[in-house]
């Protein structure tokens, strides 16, 4: 690809690309571009897009750049979007190198000029410091006062509306998270995926719902007939009714978006909640993606490997998670023969063991022969990062409306009646002569507790 290709396309994914453009422009310069024609033009993009101008049409280009030949052409250059993590990276090395040989050029001038070389130290160093990640981390040493702030704020976490699922998981689905369905075919975890939509929207949350499968109105109708109790096939008979009801709803909404089976990757889902944002002034508080194993990775990864595939599907699902600051829930199928099985485990999930080695949160849906005729089925929660693992929650699923409650057994109510509040550990340790205040002290003495090293 030649330099004055790769402006073009530059420009062209700046104007197109709203994902792209969000990556790149906070570290482009018009002195980059080394043709004239294409840093006049990068010029008037970047001062629009200082104006919060953000739809780039032609028309709107040629009222600032009369150009219309030019834009033309910009306008007919493609880049395939399940390539723009290449492009990312291909565009921070173009801004190093382009940098770099302006700081050459500059530190030319200083030695023709005699002006003082040590000029030309600083320029090298500046240009050798372009980067897009501009995250130096966390400051130990230096950021004790603001870290323990942090700390108090405690852990964002999202209610599930499920007691025990939000007391195993210390609160809720936390942000930064990827928490991954696990089920045989037809079980319910779509069911599973739609009932915590709708849970999360009823505790104020707003969400954005994918569907691979299934066509979005179907996954709509699904949340109606769980939010109004009114059986899925008799939502259209009592239309008056459930229109009534969810007008009345209040808390969160959620934006169902329908793609093709393994047509959508997490360059798909970046730059349409992107759009989404711009035009709907919309961020979502959690994403559901439904379901992973009908998505495709970023690149080129070879489906012969299904591991090294839906491995990388995964660890693309959760820097979305911590990318975006909020929590990603998905499923997957477990293999054919944990059917029917009475215990599922991380070794279950069809096709490769990475989608639990990098998930956070990975729940299982099991169903025995004896709990089908009741409709009930078990969550086991078979990872955890949250919190403890193993745990079992106990539901049963309406089949005419598709509400799935939660069982809160004898047992359940031991382990909710032995927790222990904050203030109830506090006075437990200091019973047992351990201030916990002396450990920001300067002058603790307590360096170790017993059982700790």
């Amino acid at each position: 690809m030649t330099e004055f290709l790769n402006e073009k396309v530059i420009l062209s994914q700046i104007i197109s690309n709203v994902y792209y453009r969000e990556k790149v422009v906070p570290y482009i310069k018009p002195d980059y571009f080394e043709h004239s024609d294409n840093r006049d033009l990068s010029r008037t993009i970047l001062t629009l897009l200082d104006k919060k101008v953000t739809t780039l049409d032609k028309t709107t280009l040629l009222l600032d750049y009369p150009n219309k030949e030019k834009i033309d052409e910009i306008f007919e250059v493609s880049y395939p979007n399940e390539n723009i993590e290449n492009l990312i990276k291909d565009t921070e090395k173009w801004c190093k190198d382009r940098a770099l040989y302006i700081a050459i050029l500059k530190g030319a001038d200083i030695i023709a000029e005699r002006k003082d070389v040590n000029l030309i130290d600083s320029l090298v160093k500046e240009a050798l410091s372009v980067s897009f990640d501009q995250d130096l981390g966390l400051d130990y040493q230096h950021d004790i006062e603001a870290r323990f702030e942090r700390y108090a704020e405690g852990i964002n976490s999202l209610s599930t509306g499920y007691t025990m699922l939000d007391h195993y998981t210390n609160g809720g689905i936390q942000n930064k998270t990827l928490s991954v369905i696990l089920g045989q075919s037809n079980l319910g975890k779509s069911h599973v995926l739609c009932n915590l939509t709708t849970n999360l929207n009823t505790n104020g949350y707003n969400g954005i719902y994918l569907t691979l499968e299934l066509d979005k109105e179907v996954i709509g109708r699904r949340c109606d007939s769980i939010n109004t109790q009114i059986p899925y096939f008799s939502l259209l008979k009592e239309k008056n009714k459930a229109i009534n009801i969810l007008k009345k709803l209040k808390g969160g909404n959620t934006f169902i978006k329908q793609y093709p089976s393994s047509k959508a990757s997490c360059v798909n889902i970046r730059t349409y909640l992107k759009e989404l944002e711009i035009h709907k002034k919309f961020k979502p508080d959690f994403l559901i993606v439904d379901s992973l194993n009908l998505m495709k990775p970023n690149g080129n990864v070879s489906v012969d490997n299904m591991y090294n595939f839906y491995g990388r599907i995964t660890i693309e699902l959760r820097e979305l998670a911590i990318e975006l600051n909020i929590p990603v829930i998905t499923a997957i199928h477990v293999k054919t023969s944990s059917y029917g099985a009475a215990d599922i485990n991380q070794e279950d999930v069809r096709g490769s063991l990475a989608v639990m080695e990098v998930s956070d949160l990975g729940i299982a849906l099991i169903q025995t022969p004896d709990q089908e005729p009741e409709n009930m089925i078990t969550w086991k929660l078979i990872k955890n990062r949250l919190g403890r693992r193993n745990g079992r929650i106990e539901t049963k699923i309406n089949m005419e409306t598709l509400k799935i409650s939660e069982i809160i057994t004898s047992e359940d109510r031991e382990i909710l009646n032995n927790q222990k509040t904050y203030d109830e550990v506090l006075e437990l340790n200091k019973a047992e002569g351990i201030e916990l205040d002396n450990l920001l002290k300067d002058d603790a003495d307590v360096v170790s507790f017993d059982g700790f090293s």
